[in-house]
């Protein structure tokens, strides 16, 4: 599933009718992540995200087709999975594949710290 590392976002227009309904929102990112790689492209798109009403109030739901993150979270995440390689037995042992994959995400964190 791709991920898109959200900068920030704006909500233009609301739709309720009832229980349910729809926020029409703006949202800005310079970071996507999907099966062939990184894009870091500024994009700004246009999304509907569903709402639904229940006993504790308005609930949003993303489109299924792609994971929405913010730009924090994903800094904490990131970080905390290369401090975690760094600490693992491939690491110590120089393995090709950890090495590469602790390039991909510092040349994440780069992208996303550089704002």
């Amino acid at each position: 599933m791709p991920v898109v590392i959200v900068d920030d976002f704006r909500i233009e227009r609301v739709e309720t009718k009832r229980d349910k309904g729809w926020a029409h929102l703006q949202i800005d990112s310079h970071v996507r992540i999907a099966a062939e790689g990184a894009d870091f492209k500024h994009k700004r798109e246009k999304v509907r995200w569903e709402l639904r009403r229940d006993a504790s109030g308005w609930v949003a739901i993303a489109p299924a087709e792609r994971a929405y993150v913010g730009r924090d979270a994903a800094v904490r995440a990131l970080a905390a999975q290369l401090a975690e390689m760094a600490q693992s037995e491939a690491a110590a042992q120089h393995d090709e594949t950890v090495i590469g994959q602790k390039a991909r995400i510092a040349n994440l964190l780069s992208a996303l710290l550089e704002r």
